[in-house]
């Protein structure tokens, strides 16, 4: 591994360990926005679109649907100068809702994602609505691929792999501008391509050093990601192979792996969890044994607002969920 290597490597796994501890433009003429949110870009539901009735059902439908239970709502929308932002986060928040198919009816869905773009202010609503009947034409072209292609594809073959994916790809280019298929799917297709293109190379027999530089063409921001995941592969393969062993044999391994800073803060994101656990521990026991009385979701409340912040109180679903399914 180069210097330079070397050095990114460490910035990686120093913001991959510090995200772990605080985890405990192109416009024409009525386009809608496609660019990388700024700071001022305030999602949705903070701008007072909670007390909406559309709002409101979507927290409903989160809540009741075996498919989103236990979950937050992916993506997020995204408006400025009245303008929605199509960024991946936009098509993050319509793949959630439309991951609840068989569920829920397509039509249903539909139905509650117009009612939710149709409550933003003109013309962000009349962009998002737009967007999405694009966006489920473009879903229905990829579900209705030619079937003898698709048998082609099944056999694994690279070429016919390579053509299926730049078929999508020309699918993509024929549904949305070319602003909206950057912000929309440039990491996956760079992803896609460099799949194809690595098990080409490995079919002809090449070598480490070959396969690193086909990664290294990859965007910035990809390489930095795909470093981030092997890190956390890293980490988690370092925490069950010494899960039997002592908080001093843990930091060792740990230090050895990333540095003293970054098995110190992991140690400190350790000792956060067990406290976090055992607070949903304490108030799983203080659900089964209130008194079943109208006074009951007062008291359930005092002790939410008692022992958890607000940020904590939102994840006690998925907390409890998790508890009771280990």
């Amino acid at each position: 591994m180069n210097v330079s290597s070397s050095k990114m490597w460490s910035v990686v796994a120093a913001i991959v360990i510090s995200i772990l501890a605080y985890l405990g433009v192109h416009q024409r003429s009525g386009e809608p926005l496609v660019l990388v949110a700024p700071e001022s870009a305030t999602p949705v539901h903070d701008q007072g679109y909670a007390d909406l009735p559309p709002q409101k059902r979507h927290a409903v439908e989160i809540e009741t649907f075996k498919t989103y239970r236990g979950a937050t709502e992916d993506g997020s929308l995204k408006v400025v100068n009245g303008h929605l932002i199509m960024d991946r986060e936009f098509r993050r928040w319509m793949d959630f809702h439309l991951s609840a198919v068989g569920e829920r009816t397509i039509t249903e869905i539909v139905h509650s994602l117009e009612q939710r773009l149709q409550s933003l202010p003109s013309p962000a609503a009349q962009e998002g609505l737009q967007l999405l009947q694009q966006y489920l034409a473009y879903l229905e072209a990829l579900d209705g691929y030619d079937t003898v292609a698709a048998r082609r594809v099944i056999g694994a073959d690279i070429e016919g792999l390579r053509a299926r994916n730049e078929w999508i790809e020309r699918q993509r280019r024929d549904y949305f501008s070319e602003a909206v298929v950057t912000a929309f799917f440039a990491n996956d297709e760079a992803l896609d391509r460099l799949t194809i293109e690595r098990m080409a190379l490995v079919k002809e027999g090449a070598d480490q050093a070959a396969l690193a530089a086909l990664e290294r063409e990859l965007p910035m921001t990809l390489q930095v990601q795909r470093q981030q995941v092997r890190i956390l592969e890293q980490a988690r393969d370092i925490n069950e192979t010494t899960v039997s062993s002592s908080p001093e044999v843990l930091w060792q391994k740990r230090s050895e792996k990333f540095g003293e800073a970054a098995a110190n803060r992991l140690a400190d994101l350790d000792d956060r969890q067990s406290e976090w656990q055992q607070r949903v521990v304490d108030y799983r026991q203080f659900l089964e044994t209130v008194d079943d009385n109208v006074n009951k979701l007062e008291m359930i409340n005092q002790y939410e607002q008692t022992h958890f912040s607000f940020i904590e109180r939102k994840r006690l679903t998925a907390a409890l969920s998790l508890l009771n399914n280990s």
